[in-house]
């Protein structure tokens, strides 16, 4: 509904001030805005609210009209008084509300029965803030919670007709030890090609990626998982049109359908680290069931066939990529080129009964495709794979792959009679590496595997003794290098060494370098350490002095320790090389709350 379908009719000039009113009163009701602070109760309000304004409008009805006011006023009186003070149908707009409360109402519900849980810690804390508990002048930090995956779940239920039962969602961890105290959550969205990573509690950013751009660049599920925050920013800015990071902002929802629904410019920031404005025309979550059920299958197709006739048939990568672009194209206003469409039209119209597949949507002849025997050695499927990328590979390599999958010759025989449908599950464990390494390209740096701790640490103390550079305050450049190296057929000479250790390992014994590298097995003159309140202020003293909140406190509280004087005595005498042993359950927390971070 508009704004101007709010009334049947009339000359705005000549309309009195109980009738503007009433106008303001239900446009500021059913125009409200949906926003992360109102979410959980905004059906609820607005429901109120026009119960409230009926009966207002009712009442007055009946003085205009003199009708007893102890007289129950029936239905079709109660249309007749809203259509008296020309204003739509009270009915459809009840209607409207209670279906966006029957949608918020049964998000929270599947929340809270159907999301599976990991052990796995998604997205662990950043090297310089992990394991912060925020404590401030002897008080913690509390942090506010917005429901942002109801909210994010009521958008792709309410704007793109995808139910919580067709996106994969899966709910990580938390350790004690960590500031945060809410779990990332991880949603796999494969009708609209996105991945969304997404925190309920204050203070932690949204993360949204373009799967179709995840399988260009090489990266995969894992590594994303277990990236901190520092990672994903540079992954961000290093890969053109990768995602979006999306912080809190007063107009979340739209932004966050923004990225849900365009593709994310490659010229773009990154980041949203301030509050970007995005456009916003004044629009209604309740909308009627006309407007709601759009067109028909019959227009539908008819719209689809005709553009397909104008700019499809030149535009490779199949009829459901050529439709998903076609979706999303604006015109110099901004606004889609085809609002009846939907980015989930096939589901839909299947649900209808008239939905059978893409070519016949457009009148074609459907994909026929014979069976064949898949082709049993991995390296002879390679072969072929990459003789064919050599010739036209373009783009995507899964979305190459799989329209090179389907092609047919002029008999409908397969062009690659041989080939599987899904070669990562046909070639598990029998050669399948990845999409670049089957193109016959190099890796992106993340990895498809990673070494137990106790391995990598062998491996990288070893790695250490032959060539590194003695200086430990550079052990972060080193190890990029080192692990980015490839020997001359372009393999990882270390295949197993995770991009971001700190988070790999965050479970499994990381504490930083110099416990990974056995530095700290220096002798010193022990000293007895003073209690932990004591030892606290000293740290944090001199941390305002030398520390840098952009690097390890582990690294720079290992080094501190250690320093001498002139003298060649130790400087902090009394500090313990290793405080979380000294002072566990004696007042010890974590490294930032030592000297007073929070996780940024």
């Amino acid at each position: 509904m508009t704004l101007d379908s709010i009334f049947i009719g009339g000359n705005p000039e000549s309309w009195d001030e109980l009738k503007k009113r009433y106008r303001q009163k239900l446009t500021v009701t059913l125009y409200r805005p949906l926003n992360l602070d109102n979410i959980e109760n905004f059906a609820d309000t607005a429901l109120s609210e026009v119960i409230d304004l009926t009966s207002e409008i009712t009442k007055k009805y009946k003085e205009d009209k003199d009708i007893p006011n102890n007289t129950t006023i029936s239905r079709e009186q109660e249309d007749s008084a809203f259509k008296y003070y020309e204003l739509i149908n009270m009915e459809e707009v009840l209607e409207s509300i209670s279906e966006v409360k029957a949608e918020i109402d049964q998000i929270k519900t599947y929340i809270k029965s159907n999301i599976p849980l990991t052990s796995e810690v998604v997205i662990p804390p950043q090297s310089n803030t992990e394991n912060n508990f925020g404590i401030h002048d002897g008080t913690l930090d509390k942090r506010k919670i917005f429901p942002r995956l109801l909210t994010l779940l009521y958008v792709l239920k309410h704007d793109f007709s995808i139910t919580p039962e067709q996106v994969t969602i899966t709910s990580s961890t938390t350790e004690k030890v960590m500031l945060r105290k809410e779990p990332y959550v991880r949603l796999n969205i494969p009708n609209i090609d996105r991945l969304v990573y997404i925190c309920d509690e204050e203070g932690n950013a949204s993360y949204i990626f373009d799967t179709n751009k995840l399988t260009e660049y090489g990266l995969n599920l894992l590594d994303i998982d277990h990236s901190d925050k520092g990672d994903l920013n540079n992954l961000l800015t290093t890969h053109k049109g990768l995602g979006k990071r999306l912080i809190q902002t007063s107009n979340w929802r739209e932004q966050m359908k923004d990225c849900l629904e365009n593709d994310f410019s490659e010229n773009n920031q990154a980041h949203t680290d301030v509050e970007t404005e995005i456009s916003i025309q004044p629009k209604t979550e309740f909308i009627s069931k006309s407007e709601k059920a759009g067109l028909s299958f019959e227009d539908f197709q008819e719209q689809v066939k005709t553009q397909w006739l104008i700019n499809g048939q030149q535009t490779e990568g199949g009829i459901k990529k050529w439709y998903k672009q076609e979706y999303k194209r604006k015109n110099i206003q901004g606004k889609r080129l085809h609002p009846g469409w939907q980015i989930n039209s096939e589901d839909k119209y299947k649900k209808q009964g008239k939905w059978k597949s893409w070519p016949e949507l457009l009148g074609l002849e459907p994909e026929r495709r014979k069976t064949f025997e898949v082709i049993a050695d991995y390296s002879d499927f390679e072969k072929q794979v990459r003789e064919q990328w050599a010739i036209n590979g373009s783009g995507g390599k899964s979305q190459w792959y799989l329209d090179e999958y389907k092609k047919v010759d002029t008999n409908g025989d397969s062009l690659h009679p041989g080939w599987p449908a899904m070669p990562y599950n046909e070639y598990k464990n029998r050669g399948w590496k990845s999409w670049p390494k089957l193109m016959g390209e190099k890796h992106d740096r993340f990895r498809e595997y990673f070494e137990a701790f106790e391995e990598f640490q062998r491996q990288v103390k070893e790695q250490w003794l032959t060539n590194g550079k003695g200086n430990i305050d550079n052990i972060d450049e080193w190890y990029k290098a080192e692990s980015e190296k490839e020997d001359s057929e372009g393999n990882y000479v270390h295949p197993g060494w995770p991009v971001s250790p700190r988070g790999k390992y965050a479970k499994d014994g990381w504490h930083g370098w110099h416990k990974l590298l056995g530095i700290e097995g220096v002798k010193r003159e022990v000293f007895e350490s003073p209690i932990y309140d004591e030892f606290e202020k000293q740290v944090r003293g001199q941390w305002a002095v030398s520390g840098d909140p952009k690097k390890s406190v582990v690294d720079w509280y290992r080094k501190e320790c250690m320093r001498k004087g002139e003298d060649g005595e130790f400087i902090h005498k009394n500090w313990p090389y290793d405080p979380y042993t000294e002072y566990k359950n004696k007042g010890w927390k974590t490294w930032p709350g030592m000297v007073g971070l929070s996780e940024k």
